[in-house]
């Protein structure tokens, strides 16, 4: 069992011993002396290493090689653990709504390279391409250096791609567009055709977007709806010939397009979720097949998806 988990730019070091990321099972096996206790599939797809008497669990990417390959970051097929989550505190506790958990917490020490605390400000801290965030139980935990943590932890690995400046003018379209009655809806679309599948474009970053508003200056830390930004995106004209890759999506709090809207977003409102969708939205994606949802309204929303013969779940 590891008596120290330090980290650093774009590495965990577990003891003396440093993995760099993207790692694969076999090294992650050898920095810690033992398999995984489980190895579990959740509801959704998602395969999660489980190593209970450390309280550490491992996300392994279901499709590495696009994303880490845009970020000069793919090494092979194998190198597909990208970040960890880690239950510290006296008890396991999910960090939100998660539901594969370690049997017992993580009990040690947390820190960067060096040994310096970590340092939240509203309760979240970059390492280099390492970014952290902590779950505290209620509301935000204290700003300033965490020497002892006591709430879950969750490490990714985020590697910048570089973007060329991107031109934010919406003009009119000069082709057939989609149509949307529920902006919530538009946003996961966006989310997916945008950030993950990067077919839509210009790809929207809130600093680059803030750096050339012409308006009141814009908050990038902000906690609640940055309007301009969310504007933006009610704007944004999507081609109808996009529709045909929309095969499934996955709405998640720390999604790209809402992190643009509200930077500091600590995904607990339901400012996001999808509660409506009409059946003439759905009806321009026929290629598309499943879709997992935040709902406040899911008993309903996921009748409109089934009469589509689309397989939805909640998250």
């Amino acid at each position: 069992m590891p008596h120290t988990i330090l980290l650093s730019d774009d590495a965990v070091s577990f003891d003396a011993v440093t993995v760099p990321f993207p790692m694969s099972i076999g090294e992650l096996t050898a920095a810690l002396g033992c398999m995984p206790d489980r190895d579990v599939v959740d509801e959704h797809g998602a395969r999660h290493l489980v190593y209970d008497g450390l309280g550490l669990v491992f996300a392994p990417l279901r499709a590495p090689m696009d994303w880490l390959r845009k970020r000069d970051a793919y090494i092979d097929d194998d190198h597909i653990i990208t970040g960890m989550d880690v239950y510290c505190g006296p008890a396991v506790r999910p960090q939100w709504r998660e539901r594969v958990l370690p049997d017992s917490p993580c009990a040690a020490r947390i820190a960067k390279a060096g040994g310096n605390p970590l340092y939240f400000i509203s309760d979240r801290d970059e390492i280099g391409a390492l970014h952290v965030i902590r779950w505290p139980e209620d509301g935000h935990g204290p700003d300033g250096p965490a020497p002892d943590v006591n709430d879950p932890l969750s490490v990714s690995f985020c590697p910048e791609r570089r973007f060329p400046p991107a031109n934010y003018t919406i003009r009119k379209p000069k082709e057939p567009v989609l149509a949307f009655t529920h902006l919530n809806f538009k946003l996961a679309v966006i989310q997916r055709l945008m950030y993950e599948l990067e077919v839509l474009t210009p790809r929207f970053d809130i600093f680059d977007f803030a750096a050339q508003y012409s308006g009141k200056p814009i908050d990038t830390e902000s906690e609640t709806v940055i309007r301009p930004a969310l504007n933006w995106f009610k704007r944004l004209p999507i081609p109808a010939r996009l529709a045909s890759e929309l095969t499934s999506f996955t709405m998640d709090g720390a999604d790209d397009v809402y992190m643009n809207i509200i930077p500091q977003w600590d995904g607990e409102d339901d400012v996001f979720d999808l509660d409506a969708v009409s059946t003439a939205e759905l009806a321009q994606f026929p290629n598309l097949r499943s879709a997992t949802i935040m709902s406040g309204d899911y008993a309903g929303v996921s009748t409109v998806f089934a009469a589509h013969g689309i397989d939805v779940r909640p998250l």
